[in-house]
């Protein structure tokens, strides 16, 4: 039988690789039919993606959100872009033609105003990027810092925790798609002040 310390060493030298593939995260300049100018960001989130290219196009023109199309990638990356989506003072809109998974999903809250599609954002439990050479120790406390930063990021960011802990229910290899009551539940479609 696999101890838990043995199984945590596992998953901490696990990359964050998801099964289906992608390429790193992009950002494209588009604009709707009335004329509301938004960034599309495909792709995956990595460590060195380049988040002053997304500053420029922010200060290109007048920018009223952020859209995306990823299938997830480093949790801390997506934290980071989302801070920078708030600080900017951009909502984001995900509609459910796109995806917007796993690590895409923190990324999301970052909105000023958040609107999504049902079924249009996927939660999983998040991966750690780490050495393998982390004794026991530093594993747990690895994985608890991890916890206490997305705890804390999502309070700040107005959501609720329970959005965690139903994310921690689902393994790499599934994604919980939610629904319009969970939205609501957790407050992630809401206009923030």
């Amino acid at each position: 039988m696999i101890s838990a310390t043995v199984r945590l060493l596992v998953l901490l030298c696990l990359l964050l690789v998801p099964s289906i593939g992608g390429t790193q995260l992009r950002f494209e300049a588009q604009e709707t039919d009335t004329g509301i100018r938004f960034i599309m960001v495909p792709g995956l989130f990595y460590t060195n993606d380049d988040l002053e290219e997304f500053i420029r196009l922010v200060e290109a023109a007048p920018t009223e959100g952020v859209s995306f199309d990823s299938k997830g990638g480093d949790i801390y990356n997506a934290v980071e872009f989302s801070r920078l989506i708030r600080r900017l003072g951009l909502s984001t809109t995900q509609p459910w033609v796109n995806d917007c998974l796993s690590a895409c999903a923190w990324a999301f809250l970052g909105g000023v105003e958040r609107l999504a599609s049902e079924g249009a954002i996927g939660i999983q439990h998040t991966f750690i990027i780490g050495q393998c050479n982390m004794n026991a120790n530093e594993a747990v406390w690895a994985v608890q810092r991890l916890m206490a930063g997305l705890m804390r990021y999502i309070v700040e960011m107005g959501a609720d925790l329970a959005l965690l802990e139903l994310a921690l229910r689902y393994q790499t290899h599934e994604i919980r798609y939610l629904t319009r009551e969970e939205f609501d539940a957790f407050r992630l479609n809401q206009d923030h002040p």
